[in-house]
């Protein structure tokens, strides 16, 4: 998380976001839809797979099985907001978006992309 990063990704992130998810604005809205999704506590992650970029949610302190290197996730666990945003979990998504250190997730997908062509 970085207050003064980029705003959006860039590059073979941003081409890949683009042909998953349309745009950034529906990648964003089906994230946001996934985080609220969680009930109780939990995670949203993206990750680089076989068959491309993909969304998941998990409970609790769970991990998303075989992935070894999430690209991006998001705490939707109560502590993670409750001090700021209370019970308003949309909210604290809506302000997450804005610290989204995008130059350290285009790192990561440029290393998941270089670790599944060599699978």
């Amino acid at each position: 998380m970085c207050p003064d990063g980029k705003k959006a990704p860039s590059g073979a992130l941003a081409v890949d976001i683009n042909r998953r998810f349309g745009s950034l604005n529906a990648f964003r809205e089906k994230f946001t839809e996934m985080a609220l999704s969680v009930f109780g506590s939990g995670y949203v992650w993206l990750f680089n797979g076989k068959q491309g970029l993909c969304l998941v949610t998990t409970a609790n302190q769970e991990t998303p099985a075989g992935v070894v290197m999430p690209l991006l996730n998001l705490d939707v666990w109560e502590h993670a907001y409750y001090l700021k945003h209370y019970n308003k979990r949309v909210d604290y998504i809506n302000d997450w978006w804005n610290v989204v250190k995008w130059d350290l997730v285009e790192q990561k997908y440029g290393c998941s992309c270089v670790s599944l062509r060599g699978k």
